[in-house]
């Protein structure tokens, strides 16, 4: 047994207050039931311990148990109810003629009437302190008839589900068992193998408790193995662990059934409802080990209100972790369970069409936040989501951005699964779609990646249009990285394509985008030729089709460049009229952009006061809507240059 001290204090706590002498004013409680701690009420005298499979619910009580059995003259009475095992659950009566019999009364005169026997294990109980251990927990409805009605005793349960009864209607005092933490994860393979070979291995230990998922069980198991083999080192049994397509069979013990992780999550699996089996599968499809309700409704193809009672149910069956809010997550072992069965439970027309209707959730909440986020960008089509779509409740800026943050590492999880086994329209569209967040993201090795995979999958089906647009995504992300050579490479190939199917407008966004690679290699001329000819395409275009956003992207543009070649009243004439056309279609995002050049203008022309003025004005444009933090930095960097840095 390693570590648990907060659980161990916690039980601890209960049984003090329990035992501490009542302050009551009330009249007693009838029958076998307490109330919770109050004002004024008894202390409560059951506590409820729950946790998943393998998470040490009955070692934690039972050596808590031993330490303290001198506070129980009485006696501790124990029973394993068989709620989750291999065996049927055992009846109350059948636990009561064991508890009487181990009262000392004879097995002849243990009563056959469930209530008479109930009403006997009381009367024994009265004025005794007495601990009843009551492991194994199926229900409340199993637990009840077990419960002392002698204020003396105490009782604790245990049970892979919350045992909400218990609480509400019981007073029992709930504690959750989680996983172990890291530190007293490494402690227990430590005490197991031993001290020698953990100080030799640090890493792979600490690794070997995380392939574990510092889960208890899997802990030992992984520990005995070791121990058995004392020439094995502890980095060759977690590469073992981890190239193995089947974890979940290495972590067992030969010959030992019930010594096996997926042997016990088995047990928790098979006590579920249908429904609730059938999303705990399809959970496993998700990108990421976390999702929202609405994510996981997608999978399912149903509203989020239809899902959230089944994620509750699987929240209380411990296998499923709220971790706050609408945010749920499956820990590592539990995953991997979880596409087992995906995989021998749930057809592949079924997985296909979950990952699929994911994917356009994804789709249509990035979207959402881009039209947020940038408003008066324009968009590319998406086909209809589907009845079971419900729209984002994101209604400003800094909410989308918070979503897209929150969010980034599924998207590129959905993007990797879409290029790798399909639909490629999801795969480069996403990205594309999410050029509004990574336009002001740090997440550069990330947009990098995304865009590369949008490439490879609007080139495997041969969808031009996809292909210029993920190119040019792909060059402004490795433009952001400074690699000069494969920008141009890249933009030049995305003009290409657009030029191919007649996409003026794709053609005059890339040649915008060349302008940009020429400003960044100081090539002013070459830059304002390329900013005209994108301003020239775009004004061609019929008013009812004109993109007045990157009309107004490329007048900045033509600003800047003339602000770095050094034509400052150019520069002036340009950035202020563009200052004027964003702020009068309301776009902060190309506002602040265009403040910051502002700033920069004025320093240049030796005038700090008001380079100062509008870096500031920036930045609380800036922290306004989206917080951009790329700009943002260089907001701050170009204050403190000039002395300002300590002002807001």
């Amino acid at each position: 047994f390693t570590g648990r001290g907060p659980e161990l204090a916690a039980l601890d706590a209960f049984a003090d207050d329990a035992t501490a002498p009542s302050t009551a004013t009330g009249p007693a409680t009838e029958g076998p039931t307490t109330e919770a701690t109050d004002a004024t009420g008894p202390a409560a005298r059951i506590c409820a311990v729950s946790g998943s499979a393998g998470v040490g619910k009955t070692t934690l009580v039972v050596q808590w148990a031993h330490r303290r059995r001198a506070h129980f003259p009485g006696g501790q009475l124990y029973a394993d109810l068989h709620g989750f095992s291999a065996e049927p659950p055992l009846p109350p009566h059948a636990v009561l003629a064991r508890f009487l019999r181990a009262l000392g009364v004879p097995g002849e005169q243990v009563p056959s009437v469930p209530e008479e026997a109930a009403a006997l294990y009381r009367s024994l109980l009265a004025g005794q302190r007495v601990l009843v251990v009551l492991d194994n927990a199926r229900s409340a409805e199993q637990v009840r008839p077990l419960l002392p009605g002698a204020p003396e005793c105490l009782t604790v349960v245990t049970s892979r589900t919350g045992l909400a009864g218990l609480t509400a209607r019981d007073g029992a005092r709930p504690l959750a068992l989680d996983l172990m933490p890291a530190r007293d994860a490494v402690a227990l393979l430590d005490r197991v193998i031993g001290g020698r070979r953990t100080r030799s291995e640090p890493a792979a230990v600490a690794e070997l408790a995380a392939v574990c998922g510092r889960l208890p069980l899997a802990l030992a198991i992984a520990a005995s193995r070791l121990a058995e083999r004392p020439g094995r080192t502890v980095a060759d049994h977690v590469a073992e662990l981890r190239d193995t397509g089947d974890r979940l069979t290495a972590l067992a013990i030969d010959g030992d059934a019930t010594s096996a992780v997926r042997a016990a999550l088995d047990l928790s699996y098979r006590a579920l409802p249908a429904t609730a089996r059938t999303l705990f599968r399809l959970l496993s499809l998700a990108p990421g080990p976390g999702l929202s309700a609405a994510a996981a409704a997608a999978l399912c193809g149903e509203r989020p209100a239809a899902v959230r009672p089944v994620l509750e149910q699987l929240t209380t069956a411990h296998l499923l972790t709220h971790e706050g809010g609408d945010r749920y997550r499956l820990h590592d072992l539990l995953r991997l369970y979880a596409a087992e069965r995906a995989a021998a439970e749930t057809g592949l027309a079924v997985r296909t069409a979950a990952r699929e209707r994911l994917g356009t959730w994804y789709l249509h909440h990035a979207d959402a936040a881009a039209r947020l986020l940038t408003p008066h960008r324009r968009r590319i089509p998406l086909a209809a989501a589907g009845p079971w779509y419900e729209p984002p409740a994101f209604g400003t800026a800094a909410e989308a951005q918070r979503w897209c943050e929150s969010e980034h590492t599924h998207v590129l999880g959905v993007v990797r699964a879409a290029a790798g086994h399909g639909p490629d329209d999801l795969a480069w569209r996403l990205p594309v779609v999410l050029w509004s967040y990574y336009f002001t993201s740090p997440h550069l090795d990330d947009r990098e990646e995304a865009a590369r995979l949008a490439v490879t999958a609007a080139g495997r089906a041969g969808d031009r249009y996809g292909e210029g647009h993920a190119r040019n995504d792909l060059a402004t992300a490795l433009g952001a990285l400074g690699r000069h050579d494969e920008t141009l490479a890249e933009l030049r190939l995305a003009r290409a394509l657009f030029a191919s199917i007649g996409d003026r407008d794709g053609e005059a966004h890339v040649i915008g985008h060349l302008g940009d690679h020429c400003l960044s290699t100081g090539a002013y001329g070459q830059a304002r030729l390329y900013f005209q000819g994108a301003l020239a395409l775009l004004r061609a275009q019929p008013e009812e089709r004109r993109d007045d956003w990157a009309i107004r992207v490329c007048e900045t543009n033509i600003g800047v460049t003339a602000m770095l070649a050094g034509r400052g009243r150019e520069a002036g004439e340009y950035l202020h009229r563009a200052l004027d056309r964003h702020r009068s279609t309301g776009d902060p995002v190309l506002e602040g952009i265009t403040l910051y050049h502002l700033g920069d203008h004025h320093r240049r022309l030796d005038h700090p006061e008001q380079a100062a003025e509008r870096l500031r004005q920036a930045l609380a444009v800036i922290d306004g809507t989206t917080g951009n933090p790329l700009l943002r930095a260089a907001v701050l960097a170009a204050l403190a240059e000039l002395g300002e840095g300590g002002r807001p």
